[in-house]
């Protein structure tokens, strides 16, 4: 490998040499090597960040590649440890500690082999293809021409998927068959219809100046013979496929005990997605607390506005009052474009560093909204001229309170996801793998906290509205019952549904689709209240130590300044701000 051979020349020349020679530490050159890796491995991550001439290929999902990516991984696992472990890299021991931190993660991950599950409650490749041309430069004849021959693979995914999911089949790695109801209506819907009716043809309805008529003739024309005769007839296999050869094999249980290795696998989840050495145990306590302490709050809400009755009564009156409710899509997307552009001048308040990329709202596309959550946000890049954009779920607009909106809006865009994700885009002097990613446990905790800062600024002087803040709020903090309960403690569907209905003001079509998505995705939920418990005890910390010396703004810039880390790191942070500006 490059790292090695350019240690050893050093060695070489400090032997030959009576003076002394300083060796270089090589984690430098192990990131730029390990980025043009991914760009190089992974067709769709160097498109989403414009690198490159081509866009035109697709990562092969098969066992071959999945295996190769578990050795590589175990090699950049050596090699950074090694790296790590060198005295001349101390400038970089967070850097790499992080690397390995992940490295370490993806290779323990691969015996419970997830691989082999290709679809979940709430998607699968069938519902993001359909969305890749937003990661892809359009911008030339030759970008739509690229896109074009990646398009023809996409029927290629999906003999993939059917490939790894029959092999889980044998092997007793499958998704709970209960959470897909009604699941193959997101294959059918896209296997009919005219071409230009189609989400594939989107990106092919306005397309860039820089081609003339002709050249977006022949691209439409092309694109729509890909969809008829290529696309189509692979959602209709794809059909056929889900209902007669997987989903009536699916396995009956629901908790991620039942698979093999089962209780090891969500020990490790528990751990990956909450970056904290704890169980399920603490966590489930954890979350029955939380849940007595918010449910308290709710019932003083309910005092608030004079309603008369049971907490149940009042829970109710809030899912069936048309007054809480959008009676267009239109006018649920003015209400959030408000809240939005309300919250937008007040952020000046609470951060001193802001993100140059700006932020859009548009409705989560109708063929996958059915199965999709309340909103969600998907990243930018301001090099290649794409907003981040805030997704919001438009269907069944009588699951869809209007007294979530500000809870929701400040979670998805800003404070929350794209506020904290374009500053980590944009921060300078980090490798980029910094920058792309990082653990769940301080993006959704991020989120989270977020939603708590409105608070500050006057975003919840509605009771309502600060009703929703404390449902959402809530709704994480049952999570961590729920998600452990069914994983780890053999709650049913049906106890975990509940259990919800009687602590929050969720819809019950709300409810549903969380529960399902905690069976599918095992772990992945608890990350969200742990990472906004740390950041949220950290702050106090920081006033209780500060007093008259603490700034919400130096302290938002201390949680951000080093993009999506695990929490036991921003702790130490935190703790070396705290100490500094008390001796300044």
């Amino acid at each position: 490998m490059k790292i090695a051979m350019s240690l050893i020349l050093l060695l070489i020349l400090a032997s030959c040499s009576n003076t002394p020679v300083k060796i270089e530490c090589g984690a430098k050159q192990f990131y730029a090597d390990y980025e043009k890796w991914q760009l190089e491995t992974f067709p769709s991550y160097a498109s989403s960040k414009g690198v490159g001439e081509r866009h035109n290929k697709l990562f092969k999902s098969n066992i071959e590649n999945i295996t190769k990516l578990h050795e590589q991984n175990k090699v950049f696992l050596a090699q950074v440890n090694a790296l790590k472990d060198s005295k001349n890299c101390e400038s970089e021991k967070v850097n790499l500690s992080l690397l390995s931190h992940g490295f370490k993660e993806d290779v323990d991950q691969f015996k419970f082999a997830t691989y082999l599950i290709r679809f979940e409650s709430m998607g699968g490749p069938h519902t993001w293809l359909p969305q890749m041309y937003k990661r892809v430069p359009l911008k030339t004849y030759q970008n739509y021409a690229d896109y074009l021959e990646r398009m023809a693979q996409f029927p290629e995914v999906f003999e993939e998927a059917k490939v790894l999911s029959l092999e889980g089949l044998k092997r007793g790695i499958t998704p709970p068959k209960v959470t897909f109801k009604n699941y193959e209506s997101s294959m059918l819907d896209l296997s009919k219809g005219s071409a230009t009716k189609s989400p594939f043809y989107k990106p092919f309805i306005k397309m860039s100046d820089n081609l003339n008529a002709e050249q977006k003739k022949k691209i439409r024309n092309t694109a729509s013979r890909i969809i008829v005769n290529k696309i189509q007839p692979s959602y209709q296999a794809l059909h056929k496929f889900w209902t007669e050869d997987y989903y009536p094999y699916l396995r009956t249980t629901i908790a991620a005990s039942a698979l093999p290795q089962g209780k090891e696998y969500y020990d490790f989840q528990v751990r990956k997605m909450t970056t904290l050495d704890i169980t399920a145990k603490e966590v489930h306590e954890k979350g029955k607390s939380e849940v007595a302490r918010i449910l308290s709050e709710m019932n003083e809400i309910q005092k608030k506005v004079k309603f008369q009755g049971s907490f149940k009564a009042f829970l109710k009156h809030l899912r069936s009052d048309p007054k809480f409710y959008a009676k267009t899509s239109e006018e649920l997307m003015q209400r959030t474009a408000l809240i939005l552009k309300t919250i937008d001048g007040k952020i000046p308040k609470l951060f001193k560093t802001m993100p140059m990329l700006p932020y859009g709202l548009e409705p989560i596309p109708e063929y996958i909204a059915h199965k999709s959550p309340a909103a969600y946000y998907q990243r930018g890049n301001l090099e290649l001229g794409r907003s981040g954009r805030y997704q919001l779920n438009l269907s069944d607009l009588k699951s869809r309170p209007l007294y979530n909106l500000v809870a929701l809006s400040l979670h998805e865009a800003v404070p929350g996801h794209h506020l904290q994700i374009a500053i980590a885009q944009e921060l300078k002097g980090l490798p980029d793998f910094r920058k792309d990613g990082g653990p769940t446990a301080f993006i959704e905790g991020w989120g989270l906290y977020s939603e708590s800062l409105g608070k500050d600024v006057g975003m919840y002087e509605d009771p309502y509205d600060d009703f929703g803040r404390l449902n959402y709020e809530q709704w994480r903090a049952m999570r961590l019952v729920v998600d452990t309960g069914i994983h780890a403690f053999n709650w049913t569907r049906d106890q975990a549904i509940n259990y919800m209905k009687e602590n929050s003001g969720l819809s019950e079509k709300n409810i549903i689709t969380e529960v399902d998505r905690y069976i599918n995705w095992p772990g992945q939920a608890l990350a969200y209240k742990m990472g906004e418990l740390k950041i949220t005890e950290l702050k106090k910390r920081a006033k209780e130590a500060l007093g008259a010396k603490f700034d919400i703004r130096e302290f938002h810039d201390v949680v951000l300044k080093e993009g999506a880390i695990p929490l036991p790191l921003l702790e130490s942070n935190v703790k070396s701000y705290i100490a500094k500006t008390r001796n300044n």
